[in-house]
């Protein structure tokens, strides 16, 4: 007679087993529903998209509506990456096995259990599924950025071929205007705020090097630029007569050793933060655009601070006053920060899909703003003896203030 306790181990070791093969049905049922909900969800996000896609060609015209087909698509993108990412998981778990498992024996010799063969077979068929799924997403969503950037085609020609028409200048200032202006920069806050979470979170230590490398390599630049041109870069205000040739030099120098020192500090900033996976794509594109901005402006300003010298008179290279100059300086760097503030914005409308109204709101901004600096430089009166030999005569500043008038007109025409 088998013992009463022995009789236990095995009801014991049953009842284990049963709980076992209870799991793994489970599991494999849970498998199967969640291949099955995710193929099933990604049919209906297909036939979404195809919805979408066919609505393009009837909004060609109407700015609305590209904005609304790009919003309904950039949300489908997201939908099919959640597809994606659901599978993560499962395909991560299954490979775990996989290589617990360990391949199929090459030798003839070797028989393994029934049981590991039908685990492998299971499992590589459910990873061919899973991985043909995962292809079926990517294929949709690389499909529908194509159509996202058929919509960015259709709405830029739009935009070029709206140029040409007359625009009611009054609905530049509508209430519906500055709501679209506001979402937008609220849009963008949060473009920048989650790029930020997510560097500090993953990204610190690379955007601090790359920080650092950029400061570096900017500070032995103009630090070594100093060094070099040294007695070219700076005006000595002891000299009061220099000749031409040294102001020439002294100007040419302290606007491109800064300059250039500011350019490569931006530039090896932009390539480090590529190239260490810090930027995404669309945050990519604004920092490019600021980079750019930012570099020319400053370029400007000093240009225009080592040509015209407002604080040591006998070393500009044009005959103006001191205040004169120093408003010129004002007025010029204003203007191309106007300038290039236009294009950044010009991306920022691009990266977010805004509507054609805000766009236009946005140049006619720029335009009346360009215009007014122009007119004002036109305006400024340098004062002295040497008048006539100023680049400042009756014609530049005539030329100057139709150049500033002409945009305010067509603008005042719509």
């Amino acid at each position: 007679m088998i013992p009463e306790r022995m009789r236990r181990v095995w009801r014991l070791l049953g009842s284990v087993a049963l709980a076992l093969a209870v799991v793994v049905a489970a599991a494999g049922a849970c498998r199967a529903d969640l291949l099955s909900d995710q193929r099933q969800l990604l049919a209906t996000l297909g036939a979404k998209a195809k919805a979408a896609s066919d609505r393009i060609d009837g909004a060609s015209a109407d700015d609305a509506k590209l904005v609304q087909i790009r919003t309904d698509l950039d949300a489908l993108v997201k939908s099919v990456l959640d597809v994606a990412v659901a599978f993560r998981p499962r395909l991560n778990e299954i490979n775990k096995r996989l290589t617990d498992i360990g391949p199929a024996p090459t030798d003839a010799g070797i028989v393994e259990p029934e049981e590991v063969v039908a685990e492998r077979k299971r499992l590589t068929t459910e990873k061919a599924a899973i991985n043909v799924a995962l292809g079926e997403t990517e294929d949709l969503s690389v499909s529908i950025s194509k159509e996202i950037d058929d919509i960015a085609e259709r709405r830029r020609n739009l935009f070029a071929a709206d140029l040409t028409k007359q625009v009611d200048v009054t609905t530049v200032f509508s209430a519906e205007t500055l709501n679209e202006a506001s979402d937008e920069a609220a849009s963008l806050g949060k473009l920048v705020k989650s790029w930020f979470s997510f560097v500090t979170r993953f990204k610190f230590n690379s955007m601090l090097g790359a920080s650092f490398f950029a400061l570096l390599c900017a500070a032995v630049m103009f630090i070594g630029g100093r060094r070099l041109f040294g007695s070219l870069f700076s005006a000595d205000p002891a000299i009061t007569e220099p000749s031409y040739l040294s102001r020439l030099s002294v100007a040419f120098w302290s606007t491109l050793i800064p300059s250039a020192s500011f350019a490569v500090f931006l530039a090896v900033t932009y390539f480090l933060f590529d190239y260490f996976k810090v930027l995404r794509t669309d945050i990519r594109e604004l920092m490019w655009s600021a980079f750019s901005m930012s570099a020319m402006v400053f370029f400007i300003y000093r240009l225009a601070v080592a040509v015209l010298s407002p604080s040591l008179r006998s070393w500009r290279l044009v005959h103006v006053e001191a205040k004169p100059a120093q408003f010129l300086v004002y007025l010029f760097t204003a203007t191309a920060f106007v300038t290039g503030l236009d294009g950044f914005l010009a991306v920022v409308n691009e990266t977010l899909g805004s509507p054609l109204s805000l766009t236009i709101a946005k140049s006619f901004g720029a335009t009346v703003l360009v215009g007014l600096l122009v007119l004002m430089i036109s305006l400024v009166r340098p004062s002295g003896k040497s008048v006539i030999k100023s680049p400042f005569d009756r014609a530049s500043r005539t030329i100057l203030f139709l150049l500033g008038l002409l945009p305010l007109v067509a603008v005042g025409f719509g």
